[in-house]
Formats: structure tokens, sequence, C-alpha cells
């Protein structure tokens, strides 16, 4: 996943980070680097398509980087019939 966001200056970053898991209402990204909580997030997929808008509930420090926690925005929930990342796998498949 690419992950942009603008620092509090109004820098803005751009980032890759593995997605780790997917629900409706959000999900949880492995981040190189802190993003603040609150912070608005944008979030594409490798195939181009799929996109997201978000905000970070959490950042925790982890072994090697950060694992943040987003909130999707209203009306760019995520759909699996519309996308499923070929990574992930559930008890459901």
């Amino acid at each position: 996943m690419e992950v942009t966001f603008s620092d509090q200056s109004g820098r803005r970053f751009s980032q890759t980070g593995l997605l780790e898991d997917v629900a409706q209402g959000g999900a949880c990204i492995n981040s190189s680097v802190p993003v603040s909580t609150g912070r608005p997030v944008h979030i594409r997929a490798k195939d181009g398509a799929t996109e997201f808008t978000a905000r970070v509930r959490y950042c925790q420090m982890k072994e090697e980087g950060y694992l943040l926690g987003i909130q999707f925005e209203p009306g760019s929930e995520w759909n699996r019939g519309d996308w499923r990342p070929a990574h992930l796998t559930s008890i459901d498949d």
C-alpha cells in the first residue's frame, strides 16, 4: 500500500506500507515512519485503482517500524466484493 500524508508543517510524505489487516471500517498497516494520531491519510493499493481516505486512530512503535490503525472516512469503506488483497486470508475463504 502507498500511504500519503502531510506533517504538521504541511510537507507531504509518501511511503510504502504493508497491509496487515482490513475490515469494512478500517485497516492496520505496517509503516516505516510514525504518523500522528488523527492525521488524515490517503491509501492506494498496488493495483493503482483501489484508494481509500482515512484517519490514523493509533500509531504503535514496533520492533521494525510502526503499526498504524486507520479508520476509513465515510464513503471510503472497504468492500470485499470491490477489492480483496491477495496476501490476506481468512476463515471465510
